[in-house]
């Protein structure tokens, strides 16, 4: 597409020299002469500059600046983004007088949006009342006031996932199926791709919406996803795909509702656009489709959320107008930068646009490589200690690719007492699954009553709340344990299902006594409960992977010990780590995965795991997914500020996949610009 030709002229006010007669004329006179509307006289209109400008370099000027049209904006990584972004919405409010609810400004997310609101109000005070939402948001603010042209009332409800799940509990029942059939996540990314193709609106909102019973039938699936749309339509509930999807169909069967829309938004920003989906993109550049002004910010470099939508190619093939690129980064030392500039020119996709430090030379990024299975995290925890000697644990970050890589490195800070926090996760050992496993071996071990209930149930064998109850009667009437207790009744009908669980326990605590080693016992219970096969169903991958991780986490100890490691001796092992403090004071180490680290920043980063397989991927076969995996490294890369520490696991040894763990390909493709360091 091409942008329009803008119909409205920006306007500024000035005084004529002769008479003093106020009147306005367009921007672009700013410094020129004019003829007084009054007088008659040309006078010269004397250069203003903007308090709204000071302190930005020049390209953030040409940014803040920039004309109407079509304008990108490429911003590195601690370039100013954020600065340029408010600094444009002030000017376009103070400067050129443009009305705040006239320019709308998009975000991802409502702490960025209350973030750009607060510093427009500390420029403009808090009078000003700016348009500053996420996707979501606006398209709210759409659909209450107009979406009673597609027959919904403007009072419709909103679901979250708490909502969503109940729902399909509902249409389970009805169905009389249940989460062993159909994982929730499974049906609501079964949902969220069918909802991809805005067609299905049409049906929801048609006046004979029962059609979709019918339209939707045949194989379970697509009957749960038409019981699910119909569901919504008749209570009248929209869920996240909804707000932009509905907004989209509106748009496109009522002209006279966009134009609306069109006429009201004459400038509309967007922020971080590197990472808008295909229904996002379509939503801004049909809402500029009058006036023509849109204007994009982002990194390319850093769009590594592509299993959500986003995709390079939308940033790459912006049709814009001016493109001014910012590249003076305020953030990273010059050596940091190097090494991520390095990295991500190997990229085919991708803007030229190297960083440039602003800050003095510091220290050059070391790269580590362990020979051995825990010299990785024990040197990551050296160094730390190291850290701590100069600055707070809280000025440092360990970035993973997965979560489940953590284990090793949590096991080794608790050993160092070194404190730690999962930021937006949760602690190895005390994840679910990890949890759910550590108690089929604590049931092994002995009776144990929370473990029982824990797992009991895990996957389900019919042990709903009433025979809970009952149990819980027979066990205190007769003094026993829950276990004993229901090995009591197994006879009785109401817990014959439950017979293969009985079994596996008492067959493990044989096998336990009996010297059976750890490692085996626990790759029996998961298999012959039923409990990996439930997860590997449900297709939560990361799941799966942090099972593998703790099966060889416990072959790796058995193999290390040296000696026979009881069951009753790791379990008590493995509870110094799990009861851990969540976070023993505000000063403790953050770990967290690269993704999560996206828009943060740290004095001292660590990136683990720097293997093939890992970062990249596995799953990154095609050249456009590798280089996906190298924009991962470089957002990691450039989350550090004075030091970075780079390092792989052992490259000679093999995971719970049989893979052999070769160093990962971006560490020869950043070499000249790091130190390596030996294993002392």
């Amino acid at each position: 597409m091409s942008a329009s030709v803008p119909d409205t002229v920006r306007q500024m006010k000035t005084e004529c020299t002769f008479c003093g007669r106020h009147f306005e004329v367009p921007v672009e006179y700013n410094g020129g002469t004019a003829d007084c509307t009054s007088c008659g006289k040309t006078f010269v209109i004397a250069p203003r500059a903007s308090h709204l400008l000071d302190g930005l370099n020049p390209e953030q000027i040409d940014a803040v600046t920039a004309p109407e049209g079509y304008v990108r904006v490429i911003a590195g990584a601690g370039t100013g983004k954020t600065r340029v972004l408010t600094r444009r919405l002030a000017y376009l409010i103070e400067e050129l007088h443009i009305p705040a609810d006239e320019i709308l400004s998009v975000t991802f997310t409502n702490k960025a949006a209350r973030e750009m609101d607060y510093r427009i109000r500390h420029l403009l005070g808090d009078s000003v009342r700016s348009r500053v939402s996420t996707f979501h948001g606006f398209c709210n603010t759409v659909l209450r006031e107009d979406i009673h042209h597609l027959f919904y009332p403007n009072s419709f409800t909103i679901m979250d996932e708490e909502d969503q799940k109940l729902l399909l509990r509902e249409i389970y029942a009805e169905m009389g199926l249940s989460s062993r059939d159909f994982s929730y996540k499974e049906v609501k990314s079964a949902i969220s791709l069918f909802k991809k193709d805005t067609g299905y609106v049409a049906d929801v909102v048609s006046p004979d919406a029962s059609a979709l019973r019918q339209g939707l039938s045949g194989e379970p699936m697509p009957r749960i996803i038409g019981a699910y749309l119909w569901k919504q339509r008749k209570n009248y509930f929209l869920d996240y795909d909804d707000l932009i999807n509905f907004t989209l169909y509106l748009f496109a069967t009522d002209t006279g509702v966009c134009g609306k829309w069109q006429d009201r938004l004459r400038y509309i920003q967007v922020d971080e656009f590197q990472d808008v989906n295909a229904s996002q993109y379509e939503l801004v550049t049909l809402l500029s489709g009058k006036h023509g002004n849109l204007f994009v910010v982002g990194d390319p470099d850093q769009t590594i959320y592509e299993w959500r939508g986003a995709s390079v190619r939308f940033f790459l093939d912006f049709p814009a107008e001016k493109t001014v690129l910012l590249h003076r980064n305020y953030r990273s030392t010059p050596e940091i930068l190097n090494t991520s500039n390095n990295l991500i020119s190997h990229n085919k996709w991708h803007i030229e646009n190297p960083l440039d430090a602003l800050k003095e030379r510091g220290v050059t990024p070391v790269f580590f490589s362990a020979d051995w299975e825990h010299s990785e995290s024990d040197w990551i925890s050296r160094r730390l200690q190291e850290q701590h000697a100069k600055r707070p644990y809280s000025d440092c970050a360990i970035l993973c690719r997965s979560l489940f890589l953590t284990r090793k490195i949590e096991e080794a800070l608790v050993r160092k007492s070194i404190p730690y926090h999962i930021y937006n996760g949760t602690d190895f050992y005390k994840r679910q699954e990890i949890k759910d496993a550590l108690c089929y071996l604590r049931l092994a071990d002995g009776d144990d009553d929370l473990a029982f209930l824990r797992v009991v149930n895990t996957p389900r064998r019919g042990m709903g709340k009433k025979r809970i109850s009952m149990l819980k009667e027979v066990a205190e009437r007769d003094g026993v344990s829950l276990f004993r207790a229901l090995s009591s009744l197994i006879g009785d009908r109401m817990f014959c299902q439950c017979s293969d669980f009985v079994a596996l326990v008492e067959r493990s605590r044989q096998q336990a006594a009996a010297g059976e080693a750890v490692s085996e016992l626990l790759n029996a219970m998961l298999k012959d409960s039923g409990y990996e096969a439930a997860v590997m169903f449900e297709g939560d991958q990361d799941r799966k992977n942090n099972l593998e991780e703790l099966k060889h986490a416990v072959y790796n100890l058995e193999k290390e010990a040296g000696e026979p490691v009881s069951l009753h001796d790791y379990l008590a092992q493995i509870a110094l780590y799990s009861e851990r403090e969540e976070e023993r004071g505000r000063d403790s180490v953050k770990i967290m995965t690269i993704h999560a680290a996206k828009g943060l920043e740290f004095p001292c980063v660590f990136v683990a795991g720097l293997n093939e397989g890992t970062l990249p991927n596995s799953h990154a076969i095609r050249p456009e997914e590798v280089e996906q995996e190298r924009r991962v490294a470089y957002v990691a890369f450039t989350r550090a500020e004075e030091e970075l520490y780079l390092s792989c696991d052992n490259p000679e040894r093999f995971n719970f996949s049989g893979d052999k763990m070769e160093l990962s390909r971006f560490v020869n493709e950043i070499f000249p610009t790091i130190n390596t360091e030996e294993r002392k």
